[in-house]
């Protein structure tokens, strides 16, 4: 009796079943191909790059360089030996000179310019989260110009001043922050990271407004404050000017370094933006530059102690005289600050050769980068972080200004190490 024939069909139903795992293999293929070479996630082991990227964030890390690196771009590189890749920030490019001066850079015997691009300032006081009355000292109604209400996230708090009685440069009307500005930052929740490092450049940002009908139209001075190792610096509203002057003394006449007309009585509520960045002095408002001065370096009015570390006189103050005006939405922060530890860059200006690169972390402090290795061939620069992806709460988008608040100081000075997700 013969056997029955295999159906006809059989063949090609194994042939199909052979194609059902074409799909998932080449699938699997484009996968394993894009991590070797195009992109792949990388996660935070420490925290040399606080606030920027946090431990234990994953961060995906793009397999190419920008066609022309710039200053501040953030870059993974491996370094030599067998060490783990590495998160840092460019800070000098290829041929340049390079030394850290007092926290800032000095590129080619020079710091940065005004309009250079630079990360967003790191936050140190948010009205969204703090009760300005913990923060600065200020005299409180009844007895004092000052009403505070707040703060209410997202709303912040509101500051009213009545500086009518207060007379025409005294310091009566104004609310003085009375906290160190240090290189700490702020967690996403608003909690204060203390830092280490005094920091000399500060930003301060406020809504402000002013009553539509004000009897006191004309005597009414809106002022803001930075002080830099004693050295003081005052934006002056009122008038119909806008002023940026310098204090040299409590009795001497202050230094006019920049004005321009201005009219702002009655007008709604504005946005100011104060800065003292690299000894430069700007200020915005409403999104425009209106003043600007550059320095050549501190001259203390009220000095500072004889260790230097800590100033003798609030860092940041604003508020009025002659008049009544509310503000809102105040935000203080702090320029990246690099400390003076380690060895290449720090003593005496450092020549980079026309293919190296010098790293730094954002955590100063906390960070070991090119002023304990030295110098980084671009052949070791592996790739680019361009976002966190999770956890997915604080997944963002990284580069120049885009930073996030961290969630504590490390210890370790091993840098950022990152090991590959699996």
């Amino acid at each position: 009796m013969k056997p029955a024939p295999l159906p006809e069909h059989s063949a090609p139903r194994r042939h199909r079943r052979w194609w059902l795992l074409v799909p998932p293999l080449l699938a699997l293929g484009l996968v394993v191909g894009a991590r070797a070479f195009v992109a792949d996630v990388y996660t935070i082991e420490s925290g040399s790059m606080l606030p920027t990227v946090r431990v234990g964030e994953h961060v995906l890390v793009r397999y190419s360089l920008p066609a022309h690196l710039e200053r501040f771009d953030l870059v993974v590189f491996r370094p030599e030996g067998d060490g783990q890749p590495m998160v840092k920030r460019v800070a000098g490019l290829p041929g340049e000179t390079i030394l850290i001066d007092a926290g800032d850079l000095v590129i080619d015997g020079r710091k940065l310019a005004g309009d250079a691009a630079r990360p967003d300032p790191t936050p140190l006081f948010d009205d969204r989260f703090h009760d300005p009355r913990q923060f600065f000292q200020l005299d409180l109604a009844p007895a004092g110009p000052w009403t505070v209400a707040g703060p209410r996230d997202p709303g912040g708090s509101r500051m009213d001043v009545d500086a009518s009685g207060v007379r025409r440069g005294s310091d009566a009307g104004l609310a003085f922050f009375h906290k160190d500005v240090r290189d700490g930052y702020l967690e996403a929740d608003g909690t204060r990271v203390p830092g280490l490092a005094q920091v000399g450049d500060a930003v301060v940002t406020t809504d402000f407004s002013v009553p539509r009908v004000s009897p006191e139209a004309g005597a009414l001075r809106l002022r803001w404050r930075l002080v830099e190792a004693g050295d003081t610096f005052e934006v002056v509203l009122g008038e119909g000017r806008a002023v940026l002057v310098r204090r040299p003394g409590q009795d001497a006449p202050s230094d006019e370094l920049d004005a321009r007309p201005l009219d702002l009585e009655g007008t709604g509520e504005h946005r100011l933006r104060f800065a003292n960045v690299d000894d430069q002095l700007e200020v915005w408002l409403d999104g425009e530059r209106i003043l600007a001065a550059a320095y050549g370096g501190n001259r203390p009015f009220l000095g500072v102690t004889s260790g230097g570390d800590r100033t003798s006189a609030p860092r940041v103050a604003f508020g009025a005289e002659g008049g009544r005006a509310s503000f809102r939405n105040v935000r203080i922060g702090r320029d990246l600050h690099f400390t003076g530890a380690g060895t290449y860059g720090v003593e005496r200006p450092l020549q980079l050769g026309l293919d190296e690169l010098f790293l730094l972390g954002d955590n100063s402090t906390d960070s070991a980068d090119s002023r304990y290795f030295g110098p980084v061939p671009l052949e070791r620069v592996i790739g680019v972080p361009v976002a966190v992806t999770r956890p997915w709460a604080r997944s963002r988008w990284l580069g120049k200004g885009r930073s996030a608040a961290g969630d504590g100081i490390g210890r370790d000075r091993s840098g950022i190490k990152i090991t590959q997700d699996s």
